[in-house]
């Protein structure tokens, strides 16, 4: 079963705080936030002890929370098949979880419902298109599978940048409002790098994006 593949990863797969996504709304307070593919659920509760978020909600394929009593909800189940409530959250962030949908588009069509009134996305989804994948494929010839990162053995889906824009078009419906590299928010050789040749050369150097989205839809759409 596809829960199964989770349960044997490490606990620190799930329980970084992703600091570089709370960026986006750093500067909010008492937002209803929902994370779809939460893990541990580290980021809501920091959200929450922040005072970012009044309110969170997580939904995974497997627990793995242990203080429970910080969540308002916690929905266990594949988010491909479950029921999310309409009009309901400010903020929904999905964490590297795209690349594990069989159909992410669908899954991101029937969380827009769940967004209230320019209520926000924000995603980060790892980029194919990173020199470490061409050297792995093209030089060593091979597409083995790891424990994490680019070639992660549970991913099911691959994206480059423009493939990203892609499957978040809804034209009316969200509005994008920034894709960013994630080297704006670490310090490494190949940050260094991209930010030295004037990011030229950004979407081999990157190894995820981070896309914001806002709900622009109105009522009577």
């Amino acid at each position: 079963m596809k829960n199964k593949k989770y349960e044997i990863k490490e606990q620190s797969y799930f329980s970084h705080v992703r600091h570089e996504l709370i960026d986006a709304i750093k500067d909010k307070k008492e937002l209803n936030v929902a994370e779809i593919g939460g893990g541990t659920g580290n980021t809501l509760i920091h959200l929450k002890k922040t005072g970012i978020a009044s309110s969170i909600h997580l939904y995974d394929i497997v627990d793995f929370v242990k203080e429970k009593d910080e969540f308002d909800s916690i929905h266990i189940g594949d988010v491909e098949s479950c029921e999310f409530p309409t009009n309901k959250y400010d903020v929904i962030i999905l964490a590297d979880v795209l690349e594990h949908l069989f159909d992410p588009k669908k899954t991101i069509k029937r969380l827009i419902p769940s967004l209230k009134k320019e209520g926000l996305i924000i995603c980060s989804i790892p980029n194919i298109r990173h020199f470490k994948a061409f050297y792995k494929i093209f030089i060593r010839g091979t597409f083995k599978y790891e424990d994490s990162g680019l070639f992660d053995f549970t991913h099911i889906r691959f994206f480059c940048k423009k493939d990203m824009i892609k499957l978040l078009d809804f034209p009316n419906i969200l509005k994008r409002i920034s894709i960013r590299s994630s080297n704006k928010f670490v310090k490494s050789k190949a940050s260094i790098l991209d930010k030295v040749t004037f990011k030229i050369f950004s979407d081999f150097l990157t190894v995820q994006y981070i896309i914001v989205l806002k709900n622009i839809k109105t009522e009577a759409q």
